[in-house]
């Protein structure tokens, strides 16, 4: 199953997209934010579906993957480093 992502700019625009299963996160934002060149990125949020909902989607803020994304570090990256610190 794909993971649905919503990148929400500064500048108010809002852009989503699937990253295909065994896809690696960081990639998949690195490349999409490159759509974009001139928007400066305020959000990345993980959509998810929920029947609970009124709206039947709840959205989970995914600050870690966006600085990853931009910072060039995947995510295998990140993590080793912050254990090594």
């Amino acid at each position: 199953m794909a993971r649905r992502f919503v990148v929400r700019f500064k500048s108010g625009k809002v852009h989503s997209f699937d990253a295909d299963e065994g896809a690696e996160p960081v990639a998949v934002v690195r490349k999409h934010l490159s759509f974009f060149p001139d928007e400066e990125p305020g959000t990345l949020e993980e959509q998810f579906y929920d029947p609970s909902l009124p709206r039947r989607f709840r959205y989970e803020p995914r600050p870690e993957l966006l600085e990853a994304a931009l910072s060039g570090q995947d995510g295998e990256e990140k993590e080793a480093g912050i254990a090594k610190e």
